[in-house]
């Protein structure tokens, strides 16, 4: 493996993740040996992520704007309010929603990496008492 630069004035191409919800891939799976990968991240205002589980865990930073991290714990949701410069961690596997009212912009990191558009990114999930998420 080598070491990757991504510079930023590199044209990229958006991928979209849901059907509003699109980023683009800074440093690939491939490009680490699946090691990791990283991605930025736009959620426009008023759009949101179902509740779901990844097998990856995910470093999130908050590039510029204002959203949300939703995660839940022993069935009990936790709900932080992110702004630019504020970096959260979510493990793997565990049940979690993110989205903005204001537009945000977010660097991701996945480890293992996983490629952005990838249709088994994520799991959507119901919480326990069985109400849809």
């Amino acid at each position: 493996m080598s070491v990757f630069f991504y510079k930023s004035s590199q044209e990229k191409v958006a991928k979209f993740v849901t059907e509003n919800i699109w980023g683009y891939e800074l440093i690939s799976p491939e490009a680490t040996g699946g090691k990791l990968s990283c991605n930025r991240l736009i959620i426009p205002s008023g759009e949101s992520f179902p509740i779901h589980t990844h097998q990856e865990a995910h470093l999130l930073v908050c590039l510029s704007g204002k959203g949300f991290i939703e995660y839940f714990e022993s069935e009990q949701s936790k709900k932080f309010n992110l702004v630019k410069g504020d970096v959260f961690y979510i493990p793997s596997e565990v049940l979690h929603a993110s989205g903005s009212d204001e537009g945000v912009e977010l660097l991701v990191v996945d480890v293992p990496g996983i490629a952005l558009d990838n249709s088994n990114r994520m799991q959507v999930r119901t919480t326990h008492s069985g109400s849809a998420c």
